[in-house]
């Protein structure tokens, strides 16, 4: 008898919540996506297929005697493999953009990848012409930049660009954090990569989480300059140039 034992790594693309037992709910999506990809007859139960003797499916998750030795009493016997969950209770499991690498499909590339027109969870405030500077507030939090950001690019002679979200003030939980990250680090993506645009300035009123994800996303290659609110001062002061970061002091 042959026995294999294989490990497996899931990687949430969301807020995964799991119950403390995990195993029952990894068999479960196991054995549909299985069943989805092996599955010729699409019927409802697999009882009625005529194929079920035939079937990978069968014989790993509805394992039953084989006709010929149909003596025993038994309809079905033993499944031919075991799963063991991890022990601990953990329920929790965010993003793991840690382990993710340039050359995974899956990982960070995800987030330097571009995503397609139209946007789901933002808009965009943008005038018609831009200039080489611009000065861009992003808006998915209580507090809204759009005016004192505006007032800052009259006061210099600049224009502004607003990014914000399409269901105004904090970003809802239940929607897709990762996609907004995405669609607010490909417009600043694209605008980096404007020949006439020598510097962004971004004000945030954003979750930090997001805030972390755009940053990995632009690297240390756009010029982009972060302007952090304080409140003793009720001004924006410039507290990071990206661009800077890989130069040595």
């Amino acid at each position: 008898m042959k026995l294999s034992k294989c490990r497996f790594t899931i990687k949430p693309q969301k807020e995964l919540i799991l119950p403390p037992y995990k195993g029952s709910t990894f068999r479960g999506g196991f054995g549909h996506a299985f069943r989805r990809a092996v599955c010729m007859r699409r019927k409802r139960e697999c009882a009625e297929c005529s194929l079920r003797n035939k079937c990978v499916y069968t014989y790993v998750f509805e394992t039953s005697v084989p006709p010929e030795e149909g003596k025993q009493q038994e309809r079905d016997v033993p499944h031919p493999f075991i799963i063991e969950p991890p022990i601990d209770e953990r329920r929790h499991y965010g993003i793991d953009f840690y382990s993710m690498s340039e050359t995974n499909h899956e990982g960070l590339h995800i987030l330097k990848t571009r995503v397609s027109s139209p946007d789901h969870f933002i808009r965009i405030e943008e005038p018609e012409t831009l200039p080489q500077s611009i000065l861009t507030s992003i808006y998915l939090a209580g507090h809204d930049p759009k005016g004192d950001v505006e007032k800052i690019a009259s006061e210099r002679n600049l224009k502004a660009v607003n990014i914000r979200s399409i269901t105004q003030g904090t970003f809802p939980l239940d929607a897709d954090w990762l996609r907004a990250s995405r669609e607010i680090a490909t417009y600043l993506l694209n605008l980096s990569a404007k020949k006439e645009i020598k510097t962004i300035e971004l004000y945030l009123s954003i979750p930090i989480v997001i805030a972390f994800t755009i940053g990995m996303a632009l690297g240390t290659q756009s010029p982009v300059t972060l302007n952090n609110w304080f409140p003793e001062t009720k001004k924006y002061y410039p507290v990071l140039e990206l661009n800077k970061l890989r130069q040595p002091r």
